[in-house]
C-alpha cells in the first residue's frame, strides 16, 4: 500500500503533466475561438451560398415563366399580381440572405468580442483563460501559513498537506482540460452550423 509522501508524488507528477495539457487544450479553444471571426470569409461559405444562390435564382426563372403563361391563358386563379409582389420579395430576400445573416453574426461577434476584450490578457485567449483559471496561485493560496496551519490543525499532520496541494492540482488540471475541450467542441460546432445554414439561407428564404 502507497504511503502518503508516495502518493503525493504520484499526484505532483500528474499534475506536472495535465498542466501541459491544460495549455494545449486552452490553444484549442482558443483556436475555436478564433475561427467565429472567419465565418463570413469562409471560402466555403462564400463558394456554397453563390451556387445555391443561383440555384434559386432559377427558380424564380421558372416561377416567372408560370406567371406570363398565367397571364397569356387569363387564369385569374393564379393571382398572378399577389405572386408577382410575393417573387420580388422573395427574390430580395434570397439574393441579400448572406448579407441579411451576416448583421446578426456580426452582431454577436461584437457582444462576444466586448466581454472578451474585458478579460484581455496578454493579447489572446488563451492568456485570458489561463489567467482566469490560474492553478499555480490557486496553490499557493493554499500554501500560505494561515491557511496552511488551519489544514494543518484540521488534518493532524504535514505529510497529509503535502499530498493534499499536489492532487487538488491534478484534479483542477483535469477539470480545466474537460472545460476547455468542451469550450472548443461547442464553438467548433456553433461554426460547422453556422457555414451549413449560411449556405442553405437563399433555398430557406
Amino acid at each position: 500500500m502507497l504511503g502518503l509522501p508516495a502518493l503525493g508524488l504520484i499526484a505532483y507528477l500528474i499534475a506536472e503533466v495535465t498542466r501541459y495539457f491544460v495549455r494545449f487544450a486552452a490553444a484549442i479553444a482558443d483556436f475555436t475561438i478564433g475561427l467565429q471571426d472567419f465565418i463570413l470569409e469562409n471560402d466555403f461559405v462564400e463558394f456554397g451560398w453563390k451556387i445555391v444562390r443561383d440555384v434559386a435564382n432559377l427558380g424564380f426563372v421558372l416561377v416567372i415563366i408560370i406567371i406570363a403563361f398565367a397571364v397569356i391563358l387569363r387564369f385569374r386563379e393564379y393571382g398572378t399580381q399577389k405572386l408577382l409582389f410575393r417573387l420580388i420579395a422573395a427574390a430580395i430576400l434570397v439574393n441579400f440572405s448572406l448579407t441579411i445573416a451576416g448583421v446578426f453574426i456580426n452582431f454577436s461577434q461584437v457582444v462576444t468580442n466586448f466581454f472578451w476584450s474585458r478579460m484581455s490578457f496578454q493579447g489572446s485567449v488563451l492568456g485570458s483563460l489561463m489567467s482566469s483559471l490560474n492553478p499555480t496561485k490557486l496553490f499557493s493560496e493554499l500554501q500560505s501559513p494561515n491557511l496552511l496551519q488551519t489544514i494543518l490543525s484540521v488534518i493532524g499532520g504535514y505529510t497529509i498537506a503535502l499530498a493534499i496541494g499536489p492532487l487538488f492540482m491534478a484534479i483542477f488540471n483535469i477539470a480545466a482540460i474537460f472545460v476547455f475541450m468542451t469550450m472548443a467542441l461547442l464553438f467548433l460546432i456553433r461554426f460547422i452550423y453556422l457555414t451549413f445554414l449560411l449556405v442553405i439561407s437563399p433555398i430557406v428564404w
